[in-house]
C-alpha cells in the first residue's frame, strides 16, 4: 500500500511540529524517520496511525483521504518503544487480541485465530512460549510479542515508533536485522521512527531526514550518507570534524591536510566549512616534516579514536585509525604524523559545493 501526504501541518498549540510535509511512501517500502526529538517524525507516525489528526494538509492512499478513515479501519499495524503489552494476558492471549475485539461479522473463528497465532509464534522464533506472561519473557522476546501482535490482524503498512529504544545495544542490532527479513518476507508499507542513525542507515531502503519539522532530505542509505545536503544532516550522521577553510579561485586552502577530492570546486571566493569523518582521515608517522601530533589515543574494540593538535593554529581533528595499523605503524601519543584525507565535503553558507564540470 502506497501512501502520499501532502503538504502536512500541525500545530500544538502556536508551536508548529508539522511544516507542510510532503512525502510519496511506495508500496512495500520499508522509510525511516530519523531526526532528533521534537523534530515532528513521532507526530507524524501518529497522524499515519489515526492517533493524531493534522491542521491542514491530506494523507491519500488509493485515490481516498486517509484522514477520513477511523483507525481501525486504516489496516494498520503499530509498534511502540515500550511494548504495550497486556501484563494479565498471555503471549498467546496478547497476539489474538486485536482479532477477538473484531465484531461479529469479521471475528475469525477461534480455532482460525489460534492457527494464526501459532503461526506468529513460530515466524517470531517464540515456538512454545504462548502460555507465558510478558514479565516472564527478555525485552527483545516481548518487542517481538508486540510486533506478532501488530501483525495479527494483517495489516497493510506497519507503524513503528522507536520499537528497540528500550534495549539493550546487542539485542538492538539483532532485532533490526530479524526485522528488514520480516519486512521482506510479508511484503508489507513499514514506516519506522528513530533517532538512531545506523539503525536507519541499515534497514531503511530510503531515509527521510526531519528538523524542526520539515524535511530537510530524503534518498537512499547511500545517498544521504555520501552526499549529506545540509551541514545539518551532516553531523546528524555521526561524528564529523569541521574545518574553516578559504576558497580561492575554486581551490580549497587548508593547513596540514591535502584535500584532492576538492581539486576544483564552483563556489566563490569566501570562506567555508571542510566537513571530514573522522574514518576518512589517513595518518602516517613522520619525522621532523610532520603536521601534526598525536594527542590522545581512545580504545574502541578494533578501531581507535586518535586526536590529532594540527601545527600553527589551535586545530583539534579526530581520526578512527585501526589498532592494527597503529600498531605496526608504532602510532601513539606524541608521535608526530602526517595527515591526508580520503574524502570531505565543503558547504558554502549551509549549502553544499558542487565539482566543476
Amino acid at each position: 500500500m502506497g501512501i502520499d501526504i501532502q503538504q502536512l501541518g500541525k500545530n500544538f498549540g502556536k508551536q508548529p511540529v508539522l511544516r507542510g510535509v510532503d512525502l510519496t511512501i511506495a508500496d512495500r517500502e520499508l522509510v525511516a524517520l530519523l531526526g532528533p526529538s521534537g523534530s515532528g517524525k513521532t507526530t507524524l507516525l501518529r497522524i499515519l496511525a489515526g492517533l493524531e489528526w493534522p491542521d491542514r494538509g491530506d494523507v491519500v492512499v488509493n485515490g481516498q483521504s486517509w484522514l477520513n478513515q477511523p483507525p481501525q479501519l486504516r489496516k494498520v499495524g503499530l509498534v511502540f518503544q515500550h511494548y504495550a503489552l497486556f501484563e494479565h494476558m498471555t503471549i498467546a492471549e496478547n497476539i489474538a487480541f486485536g482479532l477477538r475485539v473484531r465484531d461479529r461479522k469479521t471475528r475469525p473463528s477461534d480455532a482460525t485465530i489460534m492457527a494464526k497465532v501459532e503461526e506468529l509464534l513460530s515466524l517470531m522464533e517464540l515456538a512454545g512460549l504462548g502460555q507465558r506472561y510478558p514479565a516472564q519473557l527478555s525485552g527483545g522476546q516481548r518487542q517481538r510479542v508486540a510486533l506478532a501482535r501488530a501483525l495479527a490482524i494483517e495489516p497493510q503498512v506497519l507503524l513503528l515508533d522507536e520499537p528497540f529504544g528500550a534495549l539493550d545495544a546487542r539485542v538492538r542490532r539483532d532485532l533490526r536485522r530479524w526485522l528488514r527479513s520480516i519486512h521482506d518476507r510479508l511484503g508489507m508499507t513499514t514506516v519506522f521512527v528513530t533517532h538512531d542513525q545506523e539503525e536507519a542507515l541499515e534497514i531503511a531502503d530510503r531515509i527521510v531526514i526531519l528538523n524542526e519539522g520539515q524535511i530537510v532530505q530524503i534518498g537512499t542509505p547511500e545517498e544521504i550518507y555520501d552526499h549529506p545536503a545540509t551541514p545539518f544532516v551532516q553531523r546528524f550522521l555521526g561524528g564529523v570534524n569541521e574545518i574553516p577553510v578559504g576558497v580561492f579561485a575554486g581551490r580549497v586552502q587548508v593547513d596540514g591536510i591535502e584535500p584532492r577530492f576538492l581539486s576544483s570546486l564552483a563556489t566563490a571566493n569566501n570562506g567555508a566549512t571542510l566537513f571530514i569523518r573522522p574514518q576518512d582521515i589517513d595518518v602516517s608517522p613522520a619525522a621532523a616534516d610532520g603536521i601534526a601530533t598525536i594527542q590522545t589515543v581512545s580504545f574502541l574494540g578494533d578501531q581507535a579514536r586518535v586526536e590529532l593538535a594540527m601545527d600553527g593554529d589551535e586545530t583539534i581533528i579526530e581520526a578512527e585509525l585501526n589498532r592494527v595499523q597503529m600498531r605496526d605503524d608504532k602510532l601513539d601519543r606524541g608521535q608526530r604524523v602526517h595527515v591526508k584525507a580520503r574524502h570531505g565535503r565543503l558547504y558554502q553558507n549551509d549549502v553544499a559545493c558542487t565539482a566543476q564540470p
